[in-house]
């Protein structure tokens, strides 16, 4: 049997019956469905030859996540499918290199492109409104980092700071901590420049802080983590930053930064929310109770 690829629609009820003629199943994830769903939602999705294959027998062998996101998101999908594979091949499907995010930004002369993109998420998590669970960790698409770096181009001045050798190569030991790192000293020179100014001052260089300084306490969780051979996790050490920053903002007294995995992330002291970003941060906390509620 020759294999045959065309375009087809994809409606859930088709999808429905694909899943249903699947022999093998590779474990779902759920995340890269929610992911696929949402580009179908917002009408990012796009055709690019890649879709669901079939073998000789019509058992789908590869293209179960893009069939529930098709459900999950009750709408029609033009897909790519290809049909008359042999089921032998099924191991050597999926095993190329994907194009990531860092090299999309990178085509487009970003600088510092794969720290930028991880930067990126960090703010997308920020105008969205932190979670418990986020932390830069939501997945995006290539598009949607490559628009947030148009719409936030001084996070890159940042980023390029912290990559480029800023800060005495004290701010942050791993490559992920210091995308995190870079995201932080961007936000709070956004909320109040000067201020963030001497915050980030201070944490560099040490000089003229007390024990009692947010800065020398977060100075110090920096220090302790540089020397250690168990590295903290970027998102613990930038909700230190964030709690170091907010008692320098309000003035609040602090003995200690503590901040545990079940703990809200804090949000940035002295940001001023605009209202479409106070709407988004609305929208995604309702929709978080809803899936508790369901």
């Amino acid at each position: 049997m020759a294999i045959k690829g065309q375009t087809e629609t994809v409606t859930p009820a088709l999808a429905q019956k694909y899943l249903e003629s699947m022999t093998t199943n590779r474990p779902l994830r759920h995340g890269v469905v929610e992911f696929y769903a949402r580009e179908m939602s917002q009408g990012l999705w796009k055709s690019n030859g890649q879709g669901l294959i079939f073998d000789e027998g019509g058992h789908m062998l590869d293209g179960q996540h893009r069939c529930w996101a098709v459900i999950e998101s009750n709408l029609n999908v033009d897909m790519m499918v290809t049909r008359g594979v042999k089921k032998e091949a099924f191991d050597t499907i999926d095993t190329g290199a994907m194009r990531s995010a860092g090299d999309v930004l990178g085509m487009k002369s970003w600088d510092y492109a794969k720290p930028l993109a991880a930067a990126l998420r960090w703010a997308n998590a920020w105008a969205n409104g932190f979670t418990r669970s986020t932390g830069g960790k939501q997945r995006l698409s290539n598009h949607e980092v490559a628009v947030l770096a148009d719409k936030y181009p001084t996070l890159t001045d940042h980023v390029s700071y912290i990559y480029g050798g800023g800060g005495k190569s004290s701010l942050g030991r791993k490559s992920m901590q210091r995308a995190g790192i870079s995201f932080a000293r961007w936000v709070t020179h956004e909320s109040h420049p000067l201020i963030a100014a001497e915050f980030w001052q201070k944490i560099e260089t040490g000089e003229g802080l007390n024990k009692s300084d947010p800065e020398y306490l977060f100075r110090e969780r920096l220090h302790e983590d540089y020397n250690s051979s168990r590295k903290m996790v970027d998102r613990t050490l930038v909700a230190f930053c964030i709690l170091a920053w907010n008692a320098k903002v309000t003035g609040a007294p602090i003995k200690i930064l503590r901040f545990r995995e079940e703990d809200e992330f804090p949000s940035v002291a002295g940001d001023l929310l605009g209202p479409s970003r106070a709407k988004a941060i609305t929208e995604a906390k309702t929709s978080q109770k809803r899936r508790k509620i369901a």
